[in-house]
């Protein structure tokens, strides 16, 4: 999949995201009410990023509020990364592209307030980054195999890694890359909340040592399991198999010969 339609593909996931926060009652504050709008306004024309809604005044007209409204409608649109006011002579209502950050950063506190276990944290990348790896190995070209083999020579070298693995202080270049190469944006997304949260809980040398094996549990993350009485069968790591030495540490379903 192309870069730029990833880009396309998360910003539509982050659409989704946005028109939920936006979702207001009817007791709602009338700037929330607008801001609400607005961003339905921006979702149906296809989230046309750089372009100018309007100037405020004509905004003002078309939303049929105050001058105070709008302005608090805006403080609420910028906060969500969905659009904001530039000044000038060329200036207005600019859409601007959602980074997903916000609502990594919600979703992260929120597992925090919910006291995920490691062993959940675990069990929770093996199935999202198996399912991954399946999509991925369906349509990978050889742009996706040079992403892949440039992934694995960056983890081994933080100091080469790209903006790839960027918030992620112990690389995981590989992960990311997989992820991309799905061609979901929202495996993507939870790809790296996972990610950081795993690396909040752990060591980077246990994070390495489990997840670069696409599937181990940190001895830890095994001990919090025992100690709440799951059943449920852990998934072993992936096969190795055989290749090339330049696939080293690629998962077994997207490695090639040659």
């Amino acid at each position: 999949m192309r870069d730029t339609d990833m880009t396309s593909g998360t910003a539509r996931s982050a659409a989704s995201d946005v028109l939920a926060r936006f979702a207001v009652e009817p007791s709602a504050k009338r700037a929330e009410h607008v801001a609400a709008a607005i961003a339905s306004d921006i979702v149906r024309s296809g989230w046309p990023v750089g372009e100018t809604l309007g100037t405020e005044p004509d905004l003002l007209r078309q939303y049929a509020v105050s001058r105070s409204v709008f302005r608090q409608a805006v403080g609420l649109l910028e906060h969500h990364g969905v659009a904001a006011m530039r000044q000038g002579p060329s200036g207005g209502l600019v859409v601007t592209a959602p980074d997903g950050g916000s609502f990594r950063r919600a979703a992260m506190l929120y597992l925090d307030y919910q006291q995920v276990s490691a062993a959940d944290l675990f069990e929770t990348r093996i199935a999202i980054e198996s399912l991954a790896i399946d999509l991925a190995g369906r349509h990978l070209d050889e742009a996706g195999i040079r992403k892949l083999r440039r992934s694995v020579t960056e983890d081994r070298d933080p100091e080469r890694a790209s903006d790839q693995a960027a918030g992620h202080p112990h690389g995981h270049t590989l992960h990311l890359v997989v992820a991309d190469l799905s061609g979901n944006p929202a495996i993507r997304l939870f790809v790296d909340i996972l990610l950081s949260l795993t690396e909040r809980q752990f060591g980077p040398d246990e994070v390495t040592d489990a997840a670069d094996r696409w599937g181990g549990l940190p001895a830890r993350a095994r001990r919090d399991r025992r100690g709440a009485g799951r059943g449920r069968h852990r998934a072993g790591p992936l096969p190795h198999g055989a290749a090339p030495e330049g696939d080293r540490g690629v998962p077994a379903a997207l490695r090639v010969s040659g």
